[in-house]
C-alpha cells in the first residue's frame, strides 16, 4: 500500500477509540499493524492535525538535529518512535541519520549552494519525428484492431452462452 490518505488515518483511529481490535481494523481497511500503531500515537500526542500530511515541517537548527540523531542512535530509539517524539517525517530522520553517519554532525548542515539539476529537452532529429508519428499511428491502428477482436470474441460468447441456455449446444467444428 502506498502512503495512506488523511480520511484513511482518521477512520483507522475512530474505529480504535469505538473499541475495535488493532488487528481486526488492519484486516478490515488493509493496513500494517506497525502504520496503525504510529498513527495512534500521533493521534494521542498531537491529535487530528498531527496525522495531516500537510503539517509544516519546522526547521530545525544543526544543533537541535545533531540532538534528534544522537537521542535515536545512543538510545535505541525507533524511527516510529523518534516521529512521534519529534513529530518528523520518517524520510526526514532517515536522511539526518544516513548523513550523520556518513559525515558526522557536519553532515547535518544546511547546504545553501544546492542547485536543481536542469532538464534539458531533447533534440529529435526528422528522421525520429517520423519515426515517432509512424509508430504512434501503428500503436493506434492496432488497439483498435485489438478492441474489435475482443468485441467480436464477447459476442461469440455471448452467442455460445444463449445458445447453452436454450439447450442447443453448438458444434466444437
Amino acid at each position: 500500500m502506498g502512503k495512506a490518505s488523511y480520511s484513511l488515518k482518521i477512520q483507522a483511529v475512530l474505529m480504535r477509540e469505538s473499541g475495535k481490535s488493532i488487528n481486526s481494523i488492519c484486516r478490515e481497511l488493509g493496513i500494517q499493524y506497525t502504520s496503525l500503531i504510529l498513527w495512534l500515537s500521533l493521534y494521542k500526542s498531537g491529535g487530528e492535525a498531527a496525522l495531516s500530511d500537510a503539517v509544516p515541517v519546522p526547521q530545525k537548527s544543526v544543533e537541535e538535529k545533531i540532538s534528534i540523531v544522537e537521542d535515536i542512535l545512543n538510545n535505541s530509539l525507533t524511527l516510529n518512535g523518534a516521529v512521534v517524539k519529534y513529530m518528523l517525517s520518517k524520510t526526514c530522520l532517515k536522511n539526518w541519520i544516513k548523513a550523520y553517519k556518513e559525515e558526522g554532525p557536519s553532515g547535518l548542515e544546511r547546504r545553501r549552494n544546492f542547485k536543481p539539476m536542469s532538464k534539458k529537452k531533447r533534440e529529435y532529429t526528422p528522421e525520429e519525428v517520423d519515426e515517432l508519428t509512424e509508430l504512434r499511428r501503428r500503436n493506434e491502428w492496432l488497439e483498435a484492431e485489438n478492441a474489435m477482436l475482443k468485441k467480436a470474441k464477447a459476442l461469440v460468447e455471448a452467442k455460445r452462452a444463449q445458445q447453452r441456455a436454450n439447450g442447443q449446444e453448438s458444434s466444437k467444428n
